[in-house]
């Protein structure tokens, strides 16, 4: 019998809501306390990170339908797709999680603010809907929006 193969995800948290990035994608996990992240207008900044400038996001604008209430406490992921580079301002980075692709569901979104736009999946795993994110598709959305 062939081992089915795991794909693993950083699990992360927008407001009330669980998102999932490929691990491949991911860089590196910065943890921010109050005011070191810069205000960001129209949902964008920059901040310095191994000495040059990267772009940072709020993806609570694409990936929900409006902007979520401010954290005190946030992490910052650093992603590259298509060899470009954001950071990504998130309210908490939770855990890896690990599943196989018939583990992966569409994704269902009545009844919440979620949008569906830069998703590609679900997996429901410990009581937690974790959406998974089209990292390029999403990079494409807020560099242009």
């Amino acid at each position: 019998m062939k081992k089915k193969t795991q794909i693993q995800f950083l699990c992360f948290k927008l407001g009330e809501y669980f998102f999932g990035l490929d691990v491949m994608n991911v860089e590196e996990i910065v943890n921010f306390k109050g005011a070191e992240i810069p205000p960001i207008v129209g949902g964008e900044g920059f901040i310095k990170y191994k000495d040059r400038q990267l772009k940072i996001y709020y993806p609570d604008e694409i990936l929900l339908n409006g902007p979520i209430a401010a954290s005190v406490d946030y992490r910052l992921i650093v992603v590259e797709s298509e060899r470009r580079q954001i950071g990504l301002v998130v309210d908490s980075a939770e855990e890896i999680i690990r599943v196989t692709a018939d583990e992966i569901r569409e994704v269902e979104i009545a009844g919440t603010d979620v949008r569906r736009d830069n998703l590609y999946g679900q997996i429901v795993q410990e009581r937690k809907i974790v959406r998974l994110i089209d990292l390029a598709k999403m990079i494409s959305a807020i560099t242009v929006h």
